[in-house]
C-alpha cells in the first residue's frame, strides 16, 4: 500500500492538476488533485476534490476510501461511515472495508452493528488481528467481558508479541474478577514492553484484589516511576496503602514569603526582649 501511495504522490507532483477552486473534469483528475493536497497535510482542502471524484465515478474505490479515511481522521464519523459502506458495496471481498465500517460504528457507540461487520471481516480473514481487537472492543462497550477476552486471545494467537493485546486481555479478565489470569496477561505485556505504564498500574490493581499488597504497591510504584502524574496509578497507590495501614503523610502548605518574613521579625523581637531581660539580671548580680 505504501508504494501505491508514493506513486500517487509522484504522479500528483508531475502532472498538471487543477488549483484549489478550479473544477476538475474527470474522477481521476479530481482524485489526483486530492492526493497532492492530502500529501501536504491539507485534508480539508482535499475533501471537495474527493467528493467530486466520487460524484463523477461512483465506483472510484481509491477516492471513496481516502475520503472515508480523511473524514474519520477529522472525527467526522457519521460522514466517514457513508463512504466506508460505499467501499463495501464496491469491493465486498476486501476485509478491510468491513473492518473500517465496524471500527467507525464503534466510534459512534453502535457496537451491535459493529459486531455484524467485524464478523464479515473475520469471515474473509480469520487472522485479521485488528478485526479481533475491534470485535473485542465492541464486547467491552456492551460490557460482555467474557466474549471480549475470547476476542483478545484470538488477537494474541495471531500476534503473540503484541504487548497491547496482552494488556487488553488482562484488562478484560480483571473486569470479570479473574485476577490471577489478569496478572499473567499483564506480565506478558511487560515482557514485551517494560515501560508499559498502564500494564504496571493494572497489574498492581489485580494483585491488590488478590491481597498481595506489597507486590501490588511495588508494581504501582513502578508505574509512577515511569509516569509520576498518572492519575489511575496514584489512586491505586492510595487504595493499597490504605489496605496496608500505611499512615498518610500530611504535607503542610508552604507559607507565603510575606508571612515568613513577619514570623522572622517577631522571633527577632522576642529574642531581643529576652536578651535585655538577661542583661538586667546580670547587672543586678
Amino acid at each position: 500500500m505504501k508504494w501505491i501511495f508514493l506513486r500517487l504522490v509522484i504522479v500528483a507532483a508531475l502532472v498538471s492538476v487543477p488549483l484549489l477552486g478550479e473544477e476538475c473534469t474527470t474522477a481521476e483528475e479530481c482524485y489526483t488533485a486530492a492526493v497532492a493536497l492530502y500529501s501536504e497535510g491539507k485534508y480539508e482542502e482535499a475533501i471537495p476534490y474527493l467528493e467530486n471524484a466520487v460524484l463523477l465515478d461512483s465506483n472510484h474505490l481509491d477516492a471513496t476510501v481516502l475520503l472515508g479515511n480523511i473524514l474519520y481522521d477529522l472525527d467526522r464519523f457519521d460522514e466517514a461511515l457513508v463512504y466506508y459502506e460505499k467501499a463495501v458495496h464496491i469491493q465486498p471481498e476486501e476485509e478491510y472495508h468491513w473492518y473500517y465500517v465496524g471500527l467507525t460504528q464503534n466510534m459512534l457507540q453502535r457496537p451491535e452493528e459493529a459486531l455484524v461487520n467485524l464478523e464479515k471481516a473475520l469471515e474473509l480473514n480469520q487472522r485479521f488481528k485488528c478485526a479481533w481487537y475491534e470485535k473485542g472492543f465492541s464486547f467491552m462497550l456492551l460490557q460482555k467481558y467474557d466474549e471480549a477476552v475470547e476476542c483478545y486471545q484470538k488477537a494474541v494467537e495471531v500476534d503473540p508479541s503484541d504487548p497491547w493485546m496482552h494488556f487488553l486481555t488482562g484488562d478484560a479478565l480483571s473486569r470479570i474478577q479473574r485476577y490471577e489470569d489478569a496478572v499473567k496477561s499483564f506480565d506478558l505485556a511487560l515482557s514485551f514492553n517494560e515501560e508499559f505504564v498502564e500494564a504496571w498500574s493494572e497489574r498492581g490493581y489485580s494483585l491488590m484484589q488478590l491481597g498481595q499488597y506489597e507486590e501490588a504497591l511495588a508494581s504501582i510504584e513502578k508505574a509512577l516511576e515511569l509516569d509520576p502524574e498518572n492519575e489511575q496509578a496514584l489512586l491505586y497507590k492510595m487504595e493499597v496503602e490504605e489496605k496496608m495501614g500505611v499512615p498518610e503523610v500530611s504535607v503542610e502548605p508552604e507559607k507565603p514569603v510575606e508571612e515568613l518574613e513577619e514570623e522572622e521579625e517577631a522571633s527577632v523581637a522576642v529574642l531581643a526582649v529576652l536578651l535585655g531581660f538577661f542583661l538586667i539580671l546580670f547587672k543586678k548580680r
